[in-house]
């Protein structure tokens, strides 16, 4: 969502909020929801709300959300998250972005991506809808088996888990993105980020 600068004292306190009360109705939940983003936003706050189709049963059901939004918050931006790793079935895959963008969401993030091939399956099913590509580097075994087993991440058989192999593909997949058109963002964990992003810097900046 649109922000400009987050002040940091009220980071937590956001966060803290953003849950669904107990014994409330999914309508007040998302009346409430709709509420304290309103007030985050006028406060020149982003606000990240991260769902799943599996949270529903104890939060927020992430179509609900993002139309009551469009709905009731119409002045601001709702991007939704793009997981092609949950989604293999291409058609399953299209089917949750047609329905993510019939609820009202204006663009998507997607999980970071490891295989240049997905850029390929996500763009079909986004069409012109704005989008910001995900990429993060992995660069131990322990790392790896993580995402493997926590976000069903299939990793091309040529991947090694080290820096120069990440970096390698960041080149190769920000190229791409630029080639396109389109957005990226990065998100570097466990690993130094000054000597990640240098070839970075050094080929985009």
């Amino acid at each position: 969502m649109k922000s400009t600068q987050r002040p940091k004292r009220k980071k937590k306190a956001l966060s803290d909020k953003l849950t669904k009360p107990s014994g409330a109705s999914d309508e007040e939940a998302l009346k409430r929801v709709a509420t304290i983003v309103d007030r985050a936003v006028a406060n020149g706050m982003a606000v990240s709300l991260p769902l799943t189709s599996d949270d529903a049963a104890n939060g927020f059901e992430p179509t609900a959300l993002i139309r009551h939004l469009a709905t009731h918050a119409a002045w601001v931006s709702v991007y939704a998250a793009l997981d092609p790793h949950r989604y293999r079935d291409d058609s399953a895959l299209m089917r949750n972005v047609a329905q993510k963008r019939e609820a009202g969401a204006c663009g998507f993030f997607t999980q970071p991506l490891f295989d240049l091939h997905d850029i390929d399956r996500c763009s079909e099913a986004l069409g012109e809808a704005t989008t910001f590509w995900g990429l993060s580097p992995v660069v131990s075994d322990r790392s790896q088996r993580y995402w493997q087993q926590v976000n069903s991440v299939r990793f091309p058989s040529e991947f090694v888990p080290t820096l120069n192999w990440n970096q390698s593909f960041a080149l190769r997949f920000l190229s791409e993105i630029a080639d396109r058109g389109g957005n990226a963002y990065l998100m570097p964990i466990k690993v130094d980020i000054e000597r990640y992003l240098a070839p970075l810097a050094a080929r985009f900046a």
